[in-house]
């Protein structure tokens, strides 16, 4: 195998792990926008919790898809 197929396997393969990332990314948007709809679908005492944890997961996923790319 030659150095240049190694180098564009590799740039295939990071592209590649963006695109899930980003996929998870999406993936995390949908499940804060899940939380939002059934809190007001009905009422619970812990809807500020859900929807907190949803906000802090959907933060999280978008931080370190900016550092993917960063680093990538």
């Amino acid at each position: 195998m030659s150095l240049d197929a190694i180098y564009a396997f590799v740039l295939i393969l990071k592209f590649l792990v963006l695109f899930l990332i980003f996929l998870y990314v999406v993936f995390a948007f949908l499940i804060t926008r899940q939380i939002r709809l059934l809190n007001s679908s009905f009422n619970t005492p812990y809807e500020k919790i859900f929807t907190f944890f949803g906000s802090i997961h959907f933060l999280i996923s978008v931080i370190f898809f900016a550092f993917s790319i960063l680093l990538l």
